[in-house]
């Protein structure tokens, strides 16, 4: 059976995936596990966005009999073109989703929001549903009976006019999932540039893959190969704006050290890798994990940058050996999804570490000369204006080498979904006319004139000095050192 795999096609510029050029670990081990239930792979991923008619053409020479798309709800609209043309031009093929849009939707509404384009839908990790589904599917063109569909784990299908829904598997063993081919994404196919990523998954506005949150790359890092390791899966946390822990299971599993440090030896080595993202939540969980890793990274003695995230581990980045350590080998910036300033919104939104602990963290990162890199959001649920302006103090008080500002959108799942649910009296939201850029349906206090004035202060403040400089002075803010 041939299958193509692809991310949405026809990104215009304006959309944030247009910019993101780097290898995605969710469809490489989907991929791998097609090819070991003996299908036919092809794979278009984030270096690959082809118009439409482009598509068309390429699906008509590789005429899969499965088209498999990954979606983020950010790029919806995106993913319902590309189904369509899958739908015109193969109406034979069989077409399923994957990924965070349908893990964290209600399985009716996917069959209501891709009308007529969707056979079927995989929540939880996908490569466990694509072996069966691939198995079941292999040698027909006919809907396969009810009874087949529904040993396939965490699959969404329809039995007549009835959606039924798998719950969702997740890989115990990490090892047990057949290893990425890096020949399907070799790291010489993208452009040469560290893309910064790192957040919980599903926490960022731009909804990015595999949790890489908008921004430069480092001024040291650009002109380096590049590639995205995925070291773990899984939170433990359910913060109210990330759906981590849905996407990717609320029990960390981490790589097996040997496993993850031949993959690291396989891109540094092979393919000539010299900027690197460990992409887990959890690759702070255990620290001697971590310190296995660098110290590996060290005995390599060719020089490697390297980023992560804080995660819900962001205690353990309060322990100046292991920062130092780090920085030793290789690591240059650490990622802080803090989200909010305001210490009434990290209660609300069940993050997992007080404001005084991430403070902590960041001061002692910065000071072991790594860079720490802050993500906030405006726009949480009930979030007034009076606690928007204690994120922008609480940024502007920490020596952060970079920080940005996000506006938290209501996605499948997330608090402020069901919060704007039940301010606007909706059974759910149109993806297919949400206007993710100028969102007009959000669930806080604040109009959405207020919120957008406040979100074009943020911009002002972080790329001017100056204005940074004034606001401090005028709300009296103090720049911890």
């Amino acid at each position: 059976m041939k299958v193509l795999l692809s991310v949405p096609m026809n990104r215009p510029a304006r959309d944030p995936t247009s910019g993101v050029n780097i290898n995605d670990n969710g469809l490489g081990y989907v991929a791998a596990a097609a090819a070991a239930a003996g299908a036919d792979v092809s794979l278009f991923s984030w270096n690959v966005n082809l118009d439409l008619d482009a598509f068309r053409a390429r699906l008509l020479e590789l005429r899969p009999g499965l088209v498999g798309l990954k979606v983020f709800t950010t790029n919806f609209q995106y993913a319902h073109a590309t189904l369509e043309v899958v739908r015109q031009t193969l109406p034979e093929a069989f077409t399923v989703i994957g990924g965070p849009h349908p893990s964290t939707s209600e399985p009716e509404n996917l069959f209501a929001e891709f009308d007529g384009l969707l056979d079927f839908a995989i929540a939880g990790d996908g490569e466990l549903g694509m072996r069966e589904l691939v198995g079941v599917l292999a040698g027909t063109s006919a809907p396969p009976p009810a009874a087949a569909l529904a040993r396939v784990p965490g699959l969404v299908y329809r039995d007549g006019a009835a959606v039924m829904a798998g719950a969702p598997a997740f890989a115990e063993d990490l090892e047990s999932l057949p290893p990425l081919d890096w020949a399907l994404q070799p790291p010489a196919a993208f452009k040469r540039k560290l893309v910064a990523g790192g957040v919980d998954a599903g926490s960022t506005t731009t909804d990015l893959p595999d949790g890489v949150i908008e921004g430069a790359p480092p001024a040291e890092a650009r002109g380096k190969l590049s590639a995205l390791v995925a070291d773990s899966r899984g939170c433990p946390r359910d913060c109210g704006h990330c759906m981590s822990y849905r996407i990717n299971g609320d029990r960390p599993r981490k790589r097996r050290i040997d496993a993850l440090l031949a993959e690291l030896e396989l891109l540094i080595h092979a393919h000539g890798v010299r900027a690197l993202e460990f992409t887990g939540n959890a690759f702070l969980q255990d620290v001697e994990y971590t310190r296995k890793v660098c110290k590996w990274l060290i005995a390599q003695k060719i020089p490697v940058q390297w980023g992560c995230t804080g995660g819900p581990y962001v205690r353990h980045l309060c322990d100046r050996d292991l920062l130092e350590l780090m920085r030793q080998a290789g690591c240059t910036v650490i990622h802080y999804g803090i989200e909010t300033g305001s210490p009434a919104v990290n209660e609300r939104q069940r993050k997992p570490a007080s404001l005084d602990v991430y403070s902590e963290a960041v001061l002692k990162t910065e000071a072991a000369g790594i860079r720490a890199e802050g993500g906030f959001m405006l726009g949480h649920p009930d979030e007034t204006v009076a606690e928007m302006e204690e994120s922008i103090r609480y940024a502007l008080s920490l020596p952060f080498s970079r920080f940005g500002f996000c506006i938290c959108l209501p996605l499948p799942g997330t608090t402020g979904y069901y919060r704007v649910l039940e301010k606007h009296g909706l059974a759910r939201i149109d993806w297919s006319t949400y206007d993710f850029l100028k969102p007009e349906l959000m669930p806080c206090s604040t109009s959405i004139a207020q919120l957008r004035r406040m979100f074009l202060k943020t911009k002002l403040l972080r790329r001017f000095p100056t204005a940074a400089a004034v606001y401090r002075w005028v709300h009296g803010v103090k720049r911890a050192n």
